[in-house]
């Protein structure tokens, strides 16, 4: 199933609720934030 769920476009996080989905969205967007922020903080 995982190779035909690539296959079709689909990915872990299409199979979660909606609940599960919105935090893992919410989670990776606080992580992009932070990594930029530490990345801003690096190069001035």
């Amino acid at each position: 199933q995982h190779e035909v769920d690539h296959l079709n476009g689909h990915v872990f996080i299409d199979h979660l609720s909606p609940l599960k989905k919105n935090r893992a969205i919410e989670k990776l967007a606080k992580l992009r934030r932070e990594k930029a922020r530490e990345k801003k903080h690096r190069t001035s």
